[in-house]
């Protein structure tokens, strides 16, 4: 498949979440979005049937190991069809401005990949309250908070099947997106 020019899709590599992944997919289709969904078929419980139920847009896929590294992010951007690939875990859910910020930005960029802030957020008696564990804040006022690399250039990367990784090599043309994204 040819990418689109300045396309975006957004992927999701998932196993094991049918706890979750109908209300990730409603939270994503309320904004106008369809999530590309790479379903591990090593999947205990009903995740396959819940998307296939939901008319998702799933491919699958067995990776080689236990994590989304392992060949789900690179066979999900291969078969996205796109040039950019905005790749969340299906526990993982971005603001809207990173959204909006996104689609404005693989015009004309310069960069293969960009980092984006991740915020871990908890429930906390009916209220979303973000993390302030150190180890997420203590540099932030230099750097992006827990910053990891989600949005990118689905072809010209080298991809690699380590765990705590992107899934690829980091480029030497990397950004971050605005603070103000996450």
């Amino acid at each position: 498949m040819c990418p689109v020019k300045d396309s975006l899709s957004i992927l999701i590599p998932t196993r094991d979440s049918s706890r979750w992944i109908e209300a990730i997919l409603k939270a994503y289709r309320r904004l106008g979005e369809e999530p590309f969904f790479v379903f591990d078929t090593r999947s205990a419980g009903d995740t396959g049937a819940l998307l296939n139920a939901m008319q998702a847009n799933v491919v699958p896929f067995t990776p080689s190991a236990d994590f989304a590294e392992a060949g789900m992010v690179e066979f999900g951007a291969k078969a996205s069809g796109t040039t950019w690939i905005l790749r969340f875990d299906d526990d993982e859910f971005p603001s809207s401005r990173l959204l909006q910020w996104a689609r404005k930005a693989i015009f004309d960029s310069k960069f293969q990949a960009y980092e984006i802030s991740r915020r871990d957020v908890s429930l906390v008696q009916e209220n979303f309250c973000y993390s302030r564990w150190p180890a997420r804040w203590a540099l932030a006022k230099y750097f992006t908070p827990n910053p990891q690399i989600r949005l990118f250039r689905a072809q010209g990367g080298e991809y690699i099947e380590k765990l705590h990784t992107p899934g690829f090599k980091e480029p030497d043309a990397l950004g971050s997106v605005p603070s103000d994204c996450f």
